[in-house]
């Protein structure tokens, strides 16, 4: 019957598909291997199973699947490998059918990782799928990880560098008039003010 064999004649028993192997027809005379991707896990088998979404079987004549590990994963069944996480993506299960976009904020420049790194506090992004984040530029800054934008150095403060956490107030006897400066201007002479002002005013 299905599941069995006999590679001899003239005998009195049949023996039993291995698990790993099948066949789906009587009076047969061996049973064929479960292909890379499927498996089986009863003696006598008429048919392997294919191995589920977030598994892989690279090899014949298996008897189970494998998860993929974190940082890869499967989406389709009967699958031979899992394929990694690529760039600005990951997850952190086994057996996985997906991977996760790193969130604005986060990025992650290899393949096949289990997180995503926060962007330190003077950088950005501000799309997901990152791969890297962005500078604060000249004139600006951000306080916190994960940050999704930067913000301006505020009226009477600056910052001459990227990647600040801070404006610098400027000196007494100096001004900036608009946000998001880079240097701070020298009052006039005959006028002053005190650190961090946006103006100076006459002298008395």
């Amino acid at each position: 019957e299905a599941g069995y064999y006999q590679p001899d004649r003239e005998k009195t028993l049949c023996f039993e598909c291995v698990a790993g192997t099948y066949n789906n027809a009587t009076e047969q005379t061996g049973c064929v291997a479960c292909d890379e991707g499927r498996f089986n896990t009863d003696q006598s088998s008429t048919k392997c199973e294919d191995c589920p979404a977030g598994y892989n079987q690279p090899a014949k004549s298996k008897t189970l699947c494998s998860p993929c590990t974190a940082g890869k994963y499967a989406t389709d069944p009967k699958q031979t490998e899992c394929k990694p996480c690529k760039v600005g993506r990951s997850n952190e299960l086994q057996n996985a059918t997906d991977c996760v976009d790193c969130k604005a904020g986060y990025y992650q420049p290899d393949e096949e990782k289990t997180l995503c790194f926060e962007c330190e506090a003077g950088k950005y992004t501000n799309t997901s799928v990152g791969t890297n984040c962005f500078s604060c530029q000249e004139g600006r800054f951000n306080t916190e990880q994960n940050s999704t934008k930067c913000q301006d150095c505020p009226a009477g403060y600056y910052q001459p560098d990227k990647s600040k956490t801070l404006c610098s107030p400027c000196e007494a006897g100096k001004y900036a008039t608009n946000s998001k400066q880079t240097a701070c201007a020298s009052c006039e002479e005959g006028r002053s003010n005190e650190i961090g002002r946006a103006s100076c005013r006459e002298r008395v």
